[in-house]
């Protein structure tokens, strides 16, 4: 009786299945900034070898929008914002709890109808030091061209110190001060704008 030949040694081989091992702490989509429609829904997934955590940043005494819903398990946190709006044009972190490594995604909103992050008169009472004063004066997206003026004789201020994540940089003046400022943002054939009052005091807290 003729015996079966044996297998050819290319068809042998050996398949081994390891788990997915995350090589450092990540965030999908992987991306340093997005823009989102009005009353879209996003998901931000942050994943790591280990347990994170999102957060992000609010004024002290400003409620955290009931849309921004936050979910954890394990080493993978979920970042959902629903029925997005402008007041969610933030930095969003995510860091690992042990290690501190963090890494983040800004987002902005394409909300026609609301060009600026804030619509509400703002009064900012500071002291200061050696620091400039960040002007918080922020688009809801990119497209919108952002001004700063004086409110007294409508003077355009330099836009050097400009960025549409945080707004104006100033230098801080040498003495005590109240100056008032007009947020005014553009796109296309409308123009929106909110007013921010400054005190100025130099010296120390």
């Amino acid at each position: 009786m003729a015996r079966m030949s044996e297998l050819p040694c290319a068809l042998c081989f050996l398949v081994l299945i390891s788990p997915t091992v995350i090589q450092g702490l990540t965030i999908t989509p992987a991306e340093k900034e997005m823009t989102i429609a009005s009353g879209s829904t996003i998901e931000l997934l942050c994943e790591d070898d280990q347990p994170v955590e999102w957060s992000y940043e609010t004024l002290e005494e400003e409620t955290p929008p009931a849309n921004i819903i936050k979910t954890s398990d394990g080493n993978r946190a979920m970042l959902t914002i629903v029925d997005a709006y402008y007041m969610n044009v933030k930095l969003y972190r995510c860091s690992s709890i042990t290690t501190k490594e963090e890494e983040s995604i800004y987002i902005f909103v394409r909300d026609v109808a609301h060009l600026l992050v804030s619509e509400e008169d703002q009064n900012i009472f500071s002291f200061y030091t050696s620091e400039d004063v960040i002007v918080p004066c922020k688009p809801s997206f990119p497209e919108v061209k952002v001004e700063l003026q004086k409110v007294d004789d409508s003077e355009v201020l330099d836009a050097e110190g400009y960025n549409n994540r945080f707004g104006f940089r100033l230098k801080m003046p040498q003495h005590a001060v109240e100056e008032r400022f007009k947020c005014v943002g553009h796109y296309q054939n409308t123009t929106q704008s909110f007013s921010l009052d400054y005190s100025f005091h130099f010296g120390l807290q």
